[in-house]
């Protein structure tokens, strides 16, 4: 199993960066009701009250951003990625980027923020942590987490055929973990069942009361 400094290193490769390009160029291409991701993204955000910016925590080529600025232009939009790569390609398309490298990662101290997790924290290096600390970090912001697998047996890494063909070990949810770590943060959530693919799921914390 790769290590995470290995699956770092191989998601900076600008040969990996021009795959997820033309892969959200395609994607992008079809109306959103034909790629479950977008279409359940732009569903769930449209029922979301007071929601001015979307932060989005591993933005790749930065798609959702794309999808805001055609579905909701008035809600401003930051991606942040580890790769530099991905982030020129994410500024071509306009978007506002930042290299997480360098800048780090934000902590929000306002309201009307979502951070969006589209597949990102899968990777850390232990995923319930980084959780966890997201939400201790930002309590005044929704949290979406998008785009969720859950296993039946405790959460664990599994591998998973990823970009460039690679078997990256990806984190698998357990539903029962996941509602217990959200009890002991104090806040209200709600999971969300994709209609077209209930083997995956959206779930989304509010800010704190």
């Amino acid at each position: 199993m790769m290590s995470n400094r290995e699956i770092e290193a191989a998601w900076c490769m600008p040969e990996v960066a021009k795959e997820q390009k033309e892969l959200a160029d395609c994607e992008l291409e079809k109306s959103v009701h034909d790629i479950a991701p977008f279409a359940e993204f732009l569903r769930i955000l449209g029922n979301l009250n007071g929601v001015e910016e979307v932060i989005d925590i591993g933005c790749a080529t930065g798609s959702y951003g794309v999808l805001l600025k055609g579905h909701f232009p008035d809600i401003r939009y930051v991606g942040y990625d580890i790769s530099s790569e991905m982030c020129l390609h994410a500024r071509d398309r306009g978007l506002d980027v930042r290299d997480a490298m360098c800048d780090g990662l934000p902590q929000i101290c306002r309201a009307g923020v979502l951070l969006l997790c589209a597949v990102s924290l899968e990777y850390a290096k232990y995923p319930p942590y980084a959780l966890w600390r997201v939400l201790q970090r930002n309590p005044l912001s929704w949290l979406m987490l998008h785009r969720v697998r859950c296993h039946e047996d405790c959460g664990r890494k599994v591998d998973e055929r990823s970009y460039c063909g690679l078997d990256i070990p990806m984190w698998r949810w357990n539903r029962k973990e996941l509602d217990v770590l959200f009890e002991n943060s104090g806040r209200q959530y709600a999971w969300h069942t994709w209609p077209k693919d209930q083997r995956q799921f959206t779930i989304v914390v509010e800010p704190e009361a």
